[in-house]
């Protein structure tokens, strides 16, 4: 007959293998992987590993929107959760049970900001777009986060590729901001141009 697991069977005995190659449905299975989690927390690189888990293209508009969800305020942009709680906070965010449903959940969100893009989630997601890559941008030049103001041109432009491919005016949105603006973005910009997609 089969044994069922006995009282005192340690998780330890796990190879790496096992863990690695683990269903992911909780915050704790993503928490208790040394793929995804590294000297206690999940950061970009660990967070790219696990959208390819997942099945979410890096850099698309569920990437993104994930990122965003599991950290709504960006302090070092190098960690994405520095807690298993905060992760399990985002899971719920997203609207989902378990790791399983979030690509659908995140599709589901997608769909429904494409409709409109007049939404709260919107408007959430397109101030934090900014203030992502504004801490690249720190990041890049080794500055603190307070003293870089602006987001790069090309940087913008591929923020706003993973948001916007939807909205009916982008493609003219994304030529003027190529050929006639040609600058960084600057913030009250970036909100301008926010507001202005709430509008229409």
């Amino acid at each position: 007959h089969k044994e069922g697991k006995r009282y005192g069977d340690e998780p330890g005995a796990e190879t790496q293998a096992d863990v690695s190659n683990r269903v992911l449905r909780t915050a704790a299975d993503v928490w208790n992987n040394p793929e995804y989690v590294q000297t206690g927390v999940l950061g970009q690189e660990g967070f790219s590993k696990l959208c390819v888990a997942l099945g979410i293209e890096e850099m698309s508009f569920e990437a993104c929107f994930l990122n965003h969800l599991f950290c709504p305020r960006i302090g070092d942009v190098l960690i994405v959760c520095s807690s298993k709680s905060e992760l399990q906070r985002g899971i719920e965010a997203a609207g989902c049970h378990n790791l399983a449903e979030l690509p659908a959940k995140l599709r589901a969100r997608k769909h429904s900001i494409e409709k409109s893009y007049g939404t709260a989630d919107f408007t959430a997601f397109w101030k934090w777009l900014f203030e992502m890559g504004v801490a690249i941008q720190a990041l890049k030049v080794n500055a603190p986060s307070a003293s870089v103001r602006t987001v790069p041109l090309d940087a913008g432009i591929q923020l706003m590729d993973a948001c916007l491919l939807a909205w009916w005016l982008y493609p003219k949105l994304r030529k003027f901001s190529l050929e006639v603006h040609n600058q960084a973005f600057t913030k009250d910009l970036w909100i301008q141009i926010g507001r202005f997609i709430n509008l229409v």
